[in-house]
This record gives C-alpha cells, structure tokens and sequence, in this order.
C-alpha cells in the first residue's frame, strides 16, 4: 500500500518563492481535495473526491477555520458521487456541485455554513 499526501497551498508565496502548505490531506484515506471556496470571515471550505469523476467512492465536503485548527465536514457521501466544486456567496451561503453521470443525484447543492440544509 502506498501513502500519498495531497496538499491545498496558500495563494501568497513565501519569501523564497514556494507556495506555502495551509492544511495536509492524506490520499491514502480518499481525501482528494477538487475545489475551494473561502467565506468572509477566512475560512476555508474544501471539496473531497476522486480526482476527476471516476464513478464513485468517498467523498465529502470539509469547512476549515481560518487557523487550521478546527476542520467540519459539512455533507459526506461514503459511496457514490462526491462534490466537484465549491463556491461561498457573499451572504455565507454554500453551493457545491455534485456529479452523478447515469445516476440520479447530479447538480447543484445548498448546504449551510453548519451542515444544515
């Protein structure tokens, strides 16, 4: 078994060039990350799955406070389709899409900044 380590890098480089590493994902657990989305007050809202859209597996979508230190995982799909992108309005509302080719479940997706819907 091998052990991957997907990153999320910060926009701003440090001063010798690299981009900085804000949080560390572990691909051998399926965290893949596919989208990001920042909110106002600074956090961070990932979206999990297979890269790409490979027919299925874990995916989820996390909510990472500005400091790293607490990480929500807002929506998770232990099988099946994962969220592919997402995006935070200026109101603090939460939208992710969902692929599902031949399935049902395909589109767009509202869930609250605390997992509720």
């Amino acid at each position: 078994m091998f052990a991957f380590a997907v990153a999320v890098f910060g926009i701003q480089a440090k001063s010798n060039g690299q981009p900085e590493m804000l949080i560390a994902f572990n691909a051998a657990q399926l965290e893949l990350p596919e989208g990001i989305s920042i909110d106002k007050p600074g956090n961070l809202y990932v979206s999990l799955g297979p890269p790409g859209f490979v027919g299925g597996g874990y995916g989820a979508l996390w909510k990472i406070s500005p400091d790293g230190s607490e990480v929500t995982e807002l929506v998770e799909y232990p099988a099946g389709p994962a969220p592919a992108g997402v995006v935070v309005d200026a109101s603090g509302n939460v939208y992710f899409a969902l692929p599902d080719p031949g399935g049902t479940m395909g589109g767009v997706y509202h869930v609250s900044d605390d997992g509720s819907t």
